[in-house]
């Protein structure tokens, strides 16, 4: 199937977030869509996978901001 564009990419994480009571910032979206935009969509893209693995990467990084 074809892949997500960075914006449905950007869409998907941002799901994840409100799901777990984030909410992305106007400059996090967009340093986000600027991020997905440069991810390679070569044969280990992993599409959705990709999404929730950026979104793990960012709580993490939160985490680790707070801690």
């Amino acid at each position: 199937f074809a892949d997500y564009s960075s914006e449905e990419l950007v869409s998907i994480v941002e799901h994840h977030a409100q799901r777990h009571r984030y909410e992305l910032t106007d400059a996090a979206r967009r340093a986000l869509t600027a991020h997905v935009g440069t991810i390679p969509r070569d044969a280990g893209f992993g599409n959705g996978r990709t999404a929730r693995q950026l979104f793990q990467a960012m709580t993490e990084r939160q985490a680790m901001r707070v801690a």
